[in-house]
């Protein structure tokens, strides 16, 4: 008689691959997708010495982008975003898959449906994590595959799970420097079951993962010895820390505040849930540890190192990858009341950003073919254009195709530098993305606004941060 298949994962994993997909094109490249889509126009053999000199990631997912183009040149196929994002759409969704066989190991396969079934209507997930060229969705998995295979190893004590935690480990490493955080979690989930497991299994595992990471270590060092990140004009708070798990909550892109009553009920709601997960538990390895571990202290160490000085960029997106491990922390304890009542507020809240991420103009991540559109259409072959971020100039060239001239500008710019452009142009196009980092007193516009006359304002909303607005300003020089 032929084994019954359980379409369950299947359908949670074809319900999130189209809500991945749907609309991907949307929005398009933002200023981190086009720097990624640049360093890889590097071509293989230059890509790492880029990143070691130039940049604080592991190479796995730049080598990974290269071949991707290349199959796509090889298919004839444009480098648009829809293609150039589908894999990553992809990497998500299989995520689906994952928690689901995760939860029906640790528990039972209810819990597993709810799961996935949660994972994949995830707004925040699918908006920041499954439809962008960057590494997250590739790590998330393999995040995911590594946590799946360790508690197999622990469970069953088989050597293909050992195999598989090591390979999915390494490859997590190679992917993102956030892994070594995320293997810290593991190493001490795993000192309180040393007396159950094989000691002589535990050092092999050790020294594979210490052996697969040994070419990664130039890269490591250098970027440890040299690499200053971006800092922040206002630091960090412990704040964050509730706004992050809000928004794996209830989903991107809601803009809320934790400090609101119903917020702050809801989040005392969501961690009473959880303990009473871990403390029901009655699993021989307590997986609601390991998923505590591996939810909490990444989070905590990011947090607490963007609140001192030097004050280094926190962003919702850097650890979404312990969303899943999130979700399953407060699911666990389904059927209890609470738990049905937050999964009701989840499904709702989800469903609602959801709609308004595919069908509300204002809702995308970036706007620059509309930036480019306007110059375009209303540009002279005479005028200049002034770029407020310079982290904007490869974004903003990967669509616009002119040769109008073209500043770069920020908030440490004198007036004197800009001398020269006041001299020779009548009329300039003032662009502003993300001016609350680089130029928060929007010193370059106040100092035209003194030499010219602003024509036209033209906002366009970006969900990624209320702040983050693209503004273009038609800039006309005084009579």
């Amino acid at each position: 008689m032929s084994k019954k298949i359980n379409i369950w994962p299947w359908l949670m994993f074809s319900l999130a691959l189209f809500l991945r997909i749907y609309c991907i094109g949307k929005s398009s490249f933002w200023s981190d997708e086009a720097n990624n889509l640049w360093i890889v126009q590097l071509g293989i053999k230059n890509i790492n010495a880029f990143l070691y000199n130039n940049d604080n990631h592991p190479p796995l997912f730049f080598y990974f982008l290269w071949n991707w183009i290349s199959a796509l040149k090889l298919l004839n196929l444009p480098l648009t975003e829809v293609y150039l994002r589908i894999p990553f759409a992809l990497f998500s969704a299989i995520q689906v898959l994952i928690i689901y066989q995760l939860a029906k190991t640790a528990w039972n396969q209810k819990i597993a449906i709810i799961a996935a079934f949660c994972l994949a209507i995830s707004a925040s997930h699918i908006i920041m994590g499954g439809g962008e060229v960057k590494m997250y969705s590739m790590f998330g998995l393999f995040a995911m595959l590594s946590i799946f295979f360790l508690y197999r190893w622990l469970y069953e004590g088989k050597s293909k799970h050992i195999i598989g935690y090591v390979i999915f480990t390494i490859l997590a490493l190679y992917t993102h420097y956030l892994a070594f955080i995320f293997l810290l979690a593991q190493e001490l989930y795993l000192v309180f079951f040393l007396k159950r497991i094989s000691i002589k299994n535990y050092l092999i595992v050790q020294l594979l993962i210490i052996l697969g990471i040994l070419p990664l270590l130039p890269n490591i060092i250098h970027h440890l010895a040299s690499h200053n990140n971006i800092i922040m004009e206002t630091p960090g708070t412990w704040r964050s820390f509730l706004d992050t798990l809000l928004i794996y909550y209830h989903g991107y892109p809601l803009q809320i505040s934790p400090w609101s009553f119903i917020y702050f009920a809801l989040l005392l709601l969501i961690f009473l849930t959880i303990c009473c997960g871990i403390k029901k538990s009655n699993e021989p390895f307590y997986p609601e540890i390991l998923l505590a571990l591996v939810t909490f202290l990444p989070l905590g160490i990011m947090i607490g190192r963007s609140c001192m000085p030097p004050y280094i960029m926190y962003s919702v997106r850097h650890l979404i990858f312990i969303l899943p491990f999130f979700l399953l922390l407060w699911i666990r304890p389904y059927p209890t009341i609470p738990t049905k009542l937050l999964l009701i507020i989840f499904i709702v809240c989800n469903l609602f950003s959801l709609f308004r991420w595919y069908y509300n103009p204002d809702y995308q991540k970036a706007r620059w073919r509309e930036v480019v559109l306007i110059l375009q259409q209303k540009a002279s072959l005479s005028d200049a254009i002034i770029l407020q971020n310079p982290y904007q100039f490869l974004v903003f060239k990967h669509y616009y195709k002119n040769n109008l001239p073209i500043y770069l500008f920020d908030q440490h710019t004198s007036a004197q530098d800009l001398i020269y452009i006041l001299r020779n142009y009548k009329h300039i196009w003032f662009i502003s993305c993300y001016g609350w980092m680089v130029d928060p007193q929007l010193k370059i516009a106040k100092w035209l606004g003194e030499n010219y006359e602003p024509n036209k304002v033209t906002v366009l909303k970006n969900c990624l941060d209320p702040k983050g607005n693209s503004v273009v300003i038609d800039f006309q020089k005084n009579k």
